[in-house]
């Protein structure tokens, strides 16, 4: 299935921060009585959202380079003052904690969820791609009261409303979206979804380098569940990760985790086949038990590396799908695995060949899980381990945990950075955190008390934003008879100043002033009347006009 470009300018924000120092004092901690504040937003006068404020503290040097995350209600018992909706967004931010693009709104009055937001290098330029999920019911109203032109009538929008179930959606440079990934047209049977709902689930959006796309889902069937004390004809979640042509979808490769039950029994499975409200798993297909979980698949050499959440085991398989290595966290299975190096319910997993030979493995590793049997008491980190296929035994590289107390039961990322350092996101914890080759943390960026999470986070330098949008400005008349004048582009990247103009009756523009671009919203005060029509005019490095505000006034 082929999408055309859907020509979507994608709505963001900018802003003023509201100052609420005090609502910060709280430590990062399971549970935090203090979010029953809410935590600090940043206000806009050029937009109508608002963000998180973004709290950065910095001790070292850092990797230069933009970030994005995307903050998700993805277990809102968890935290207390959750934020408005139009925060859980798509979120690129500078290191030093401004705002660079406020991706789309969620959809109205919906428990939607944006996750995986990141820069994609395709050999012909570069994409930016986020998943958009949803886990709750009246998904077409949803649809049709959307502000976005593009959600509506495209069957790609009608996400499943039981199976957190979605899409990829890809933007350029001018954020505008060029293509989706749906497969609605994908094999499966998911209860309560229709032929035209997408079957993309949200767990790996992973470019390869062939252009071609790793993502994810899954299907509820029947297998012998008796090993593990369930009915002969029992339901599970079969975990599958596809890779597809991601502009046509056409699939060149498919694995499935029941196809493997030689190397991956379900007995294999760490947690009980029990939900959070004590109902027997495996029985039906609405109580389909997820034995598995797929939550990360990356390339590793000529076959792949996968996260079995379930398992809290690290699978490798080969070129055709077959089990080459199996690490377990708690056991090492395949591997011999010290104390030292143990893991459970693991995040991002990720995988190279050494120069020595030997496999560097690096996860996030939550420890943490709220589904039985739960856990929710053990301090989570960022792992490296080393693994020796000679003699088959692990050994802890490095153990990175935060500054802040994180116990995260999900979510959470690792990424090396050109300069040696390593950006982790600490999952279901609203903050971000840089380490130096040391381990020592340099950097952090808390965006929450004890909500939202983002599922991962990523900083890289490569990206140029030009948005089709042109620039936003607004005026407001000061007691004193000048202008305040606030000025935002949202996603441009290139803007270093503005000028504010002024028109004349006769249609010729006279400058007024000349800003230093300042934060996201720039102000600049003039000298202008509440009848005079303004322009907002941007700037790059070399004085260059970048773009121009619509006329505004007072």
């Amino acid at each position: 299935m082929k999408y055309e470009s859907l020509g979507l300018l994608v709505g963001a924000a900018s802003g003023l921060v509201e100052s609420r120092q005090a609502a910060r004092q709280s430590p990062l901690t399971t549970t935090t009585a203090a979010a029953a504040t809410p935590w600090p937003s940043v206000s806009y006068k050029t937009e109508p959202f608002t963000s998180p404020e973004l709290d950065v503290n910095q001790t070292g040097p850092t990797a230069p380079g933009l970030i994005w995350f995307s903050p998700a209600l993805f277990f809102p018992q968890q935290g207390l003052g959750a934020p408005s909706t139009s925060e859980l967004t798509p979120l690129i931010a500078s290191q030093d904690g401004e705002v660079v693009f406020h991706g789309p709104n969620y959809l109205p009055d919906e428990p939607d969820f944006f996750a995986n937001f990141r820069p994609q290098f395709f050999s012909n330029g570069t994409l930016l791609s986020y998943y958009l999920g949803h886990f709750g019911p009246n998904m077409e109203q949803a649809v049709s009261q959307s502000p976005f032109q593009s959600f509506k009538g495209n069957s790609w929008a009608k996400l499943n409303v039981q199976s957190q179930l979605g899409n990829v959606t890809f933007i350029d440079s001018t954020y505008t979206v060029t293509t989706v990934i749906c497969l609605a047209d994908y094999p499966t049977f998911i209860p309560g979804a229709t032929e035209s709902d997408c079957k993309v689930d949200l767990h790996e959006s992973r470019r390869l380098s062939d252009d071609r796309f790793i993502v994810t889902t899954h299907n509820y069937t029947q297998t012998d569940l008796s090993a593990v004390g369930g009915p002969q004809d029992g339901w599970v979640t079969d975990s599958q990760f596809l890779v597809v042509n991601p502009f046509t979808e056409e699939i060149s490769f498919k694995w499935s985790s029941l196809e493997h039950l030689d190397k991956l029994p379900v007995n294999d499975s760490r947690i009980l086949r029990q939900n959070r409200m004590g109902q027997e798993l495996g029985i039906s297909p609405e109580l389909a038990w997820d034995y598995f979980h797929i939550n990360a698949v990356a390339p590793f050499e000529d076959g792949y590396v996968i996260s079995a959440r379930h398992f809290s085991t690290v699978v490798f398989i080969d070129k055709d799908g077959e089990v080459t290595y199996r690490l377990n966290g708690e056991i090492g299975q395949d591997f011999s695995l010290p104390t030292d190096a143990h893991f459970r319910y693991q995040h991002d997993v990720l995988a190279h060949r050494d120069d020595d030979g030997s496999i560097i493995v690096t996860m996030f590793d939550n420890e943490n899980y709220d589904v039985p049997p739960p856990s929710q008491d053990v301090e989570s980190s960022a792992l490296e381990l080393r693994l020796n296929t000679n003699d088959m035994t692990a050994k802890l590289e490095r153990r990175l945990f935060s500054n802040d107390t994180v116990r995260a039961i999900g979510l959470g990322s690792w990424q090396d950075q050109p300069n040696g350092n390593v950006f982790v996101g600490e999952a279901t914890f609203p903050a971000l955190a840089e380490f130096d080759p040391t381990g020592e943390q340099v950097w952090n960026l808390r965006y929450g008390f004890d909500s939202p999470g983002s599922f991962r986070a990523y900083k890289y330098t490569e990206w140029t934003g030009k948005p089709a949008n042109p620039p936003k400005g607004v005026a407001e008349a000061l007691d004193n008879g000048s202008m305040a004048v606030f000025m935002s582009w949202n996603g441009a990247t290139e803007v270093v100043s503005w000028v504010v103009k002024a028109l004349t009756d006769n249609g010729i523009s006279l400058k007024l002033t000349n800003v230093p671009k300042s934060g996201f919203e720039t102000t600049a005060i003039v000298n202008a009347t509440t009848s005079q029509m303004l322009l907002a005019v941007a700037l790059g490095d070399d004085g260059q006009v970048l773009g121009t505000s619509e006329p505004f006034t007072a």
